[in-house]
């Protein structure tokens, strides 16, 4: 089995994501709160009662989409902390006219706070620096996305996401449609998308294994959900 070249596909290690900083915030902010599970597909509401919230995801990975065409710009997996941005205007009072909405993209677990609730806490617990952390890492991960998937031919697009797919959680992998990941970021018909993957696995670059595991005795590889499951291997095409 051949590998698939990452190239410039932006991978980030626990290190990068700070995750320190976030399970700081995490453990600080989540005290009396009653949490929220939702399934895959449902949508996150941050405002809540007409009142603006901060989510702390504790489990699953979600989608964050375009209002205007339901584009996915991001995603990310827990734990992770949504609504920083969109609380600005709540706190400067100015016009909400928020350009994205989040989905859930597998099950997940999360705690609302009130934004003014939240800024009491960190405030009392200093955690500005953590949430500057948290900020920073988002516009790299997004700049180096970009960078992927703007003005790339759809074989380019196709395998950074692949890649980007794989740096999820093993559990929150088995819960995505490999195809409709790919067709959700890029706009690319379905009938493009299998035509890539299956080139790949006409190449063998990727196998088709109708959801099976990878061994442990089978060299290092990652599998994906599409209509079935593909491995993938790091070999450089």
């Amino acid at each position: 089995m051949k590998q698939l070249n990452g190239g410039n596909v932006y991978r980030p290690t626990g290190k990068e994501k700070n995750l320190q900083a976030i399970l700081n915030i995490h453990r600080h902010v989540i005290q009396n709160i009653s949490p929220v599970t939702i399934t895959a597909g449902k949508t996150l509401d941050i405002k809540i009662d007409n009142q603006s919230h901060i989510l702390l995801i504790t489990k699953g990975a979600i989608k964050v989409c375009r209002r205007i065409d339901s584009i996915v710009m991001g995603c990310g997996v827990s734990p992770m902390i949504l609504g920083l941005v969109d609380a600005y205007a709540d706190l400067y009072q100015l016009e909400e006219n928020s350009d994205v909405f989040f989905i859930a993209e597998t099950t997940c677990e999360y705690y609302p706070v009130p934004v003014k609730d939240f800024v009491e806490i960190a405030d009392e617990k200093h955690l500005w620096r953590d949430i500057s952390n948290i900020l920073m890492y988002r516009i790299a991960f997004m700049t180096n996305r970009d960078r992927n998937l703007i003005g790339q031919d759809a074989y380019s697009q196709i395998k950074a996401l692949l890649l980007e797919l794989w740096s999820y959680p093993e559990s929150s992998r088995f819960e995505i449609n490999a195809q409709n990941f790919i067709q959700q970021r890029t706009g690319l018909s379905r009938s493009r998308i299998m035509q890539v993957l299956s080139e790949l696995k006409a190449g063998d670059y990727i196998k088709n294994t109708a959801w099976k595991t990878v061994r442990a005795s089978k060299p290092a590889g990652f599998i994906l959900n599409g209509q079935a499951s593909y491995i993938i291997k790091n070999k450089a095409i």
